[in-house]
């Protein structure tokens, strides 16, 4: 049990805690007539650079990893280019070579000469000065 005196003593402390309050507080009635406080906003232009702050970290920052996506897939494709023409130079022949190799082939390697054909000969097509060289168009005769 607790002693009584000390009880007591509690009890009158809090009593003149609860009357300094009091007589600090303002009255109830005065508090719900009061207006509510609205938070604290920052000017226009103070808002406005913070945004136009903002903004830009984002755009720098998408830039810096774009440029470092793009560096990382320019090496990718370089590795995979010298692995291919590494893989490419050993290779005597690649699987699909004989696609290429079509009967035709010694006709496509060799260049025609335009008129030394046996019975052909070029003629020189005389052309004036000022003519129009295209054919005149085809007229019906009217029936």
């Amino acid at each position: 049990m607790t002693d009584p005196r000390h009880d007591n003593e509690l009890r009158a402390r809090f009593a003149r805690m609860r009357e300094s309050e009091a007589h600090d507080a303002p009255r109830f009635e005065d508090v719900l007539s009061r207006p509510a406080r609205r938070p604290a906003r920052l000017p226009e232009a103070r808002r406005l650079r913070h945004g136009l702050a903002i903004a830009t970290l984002v755009l720098i920052a998408g830039a810096g990893i774009a440029v470092t996506q793009r560096v990382r897939e320019t090496r990718e494709t370089e590795r995979a280019l010298s692995q291919w023409r590494r893989v490419s130079a050993l290779a005597t022949s690649m699987p699909t070579a004989f696609l290429l190799r079509t009967p035709d082939q010694p006709l496509l390697r060799e260049m025609p000469a335009i008129g030394s054909s046996p019975g052909w000969s070029a003629l020189p097509i005389p052309i004036e000065v000022g003519h129009d060289r295209r054919p005149a168009p085809h007229r019906r005769s009217s029936s």
